[in-house]
C-alpha cells in the first residue's frame, strides 16, 4: 500500500471512529455538549481530508513504519486529549451541581436565620 493511499485511508478511519466515540460519550453522559460539538468537527475535518487530500510523492519523503509511527503518535495524542476533556466535562457537571447545593444551602440559612430572628423578637416581648 502506497504511503499517500494509507493517510487517507487513516484519517477516514479516525474521523469515523471519533465521531463514534464521541456520540457514544455523548450518549452515556460522559462529554458535555460544547465539548462533543468540538469533537464532532473535529471528527468531520478528519473525514474531509482524508477524502479530499491527493497526496503526491509522500513516500518520497515518509516511509510505510514512518507513517505507521506517526499514525500511532496521533491516535495517543487524540485518545488523551479526549480523556482530559472528559473529565474536564466531569468537572464542570459537579462544579453546577455543586453551586446548585451551595444556593439550596444559602436559601435554607436565610430562612433559618429569620425563623431565629423571629424567636429571638417574640423572647424578648
Amino acid at each position: 500500500m502506497d504511503t499517500g493511499t494509507f493517510l487517507r485511508i487513516f484519517l477516514c478511519v479516525i474521523g469515523i471512529i471519533l465521531m463514534l466515540v464521541t456520540i457514544s460519550a455523548l450518549a452515556q453522559k460522559k462529554i458535555t455538549e460544547s465539548s462533543s460539538l468540538m469533537w464532532g468537527a473535529v471528527a468531520l475535518i478528519f473525514f474531509v481530508t482524508g477524502v479530499l487530500i491527493r497526496p503526491v510523492m509522500l513516500k518520497a519523503y515518509l516511509s510505510n513504519a514512518a507513517m505507521v509511527l506517526i499514525a500511532l503518535a496521533v491516535i495517543c495524542v487524540l485518545a488523551g486529549a479526549f480523556v482530559i476533556a472528559m473529565r474536564v466535562s466531569e468537572l464542570i457537571k459537579k462544579n453546577n451541581e455543586l453551586a446548585i447545593r451551595f444556593s439550596l444551602l444559602q436559601s435554607e440559612y436565610e430562612e433559618l436565620r429569620t425563623k431565629l430572628d423571629a424567636m429571638e423578637a417574640t423572647k424578648e416581648d
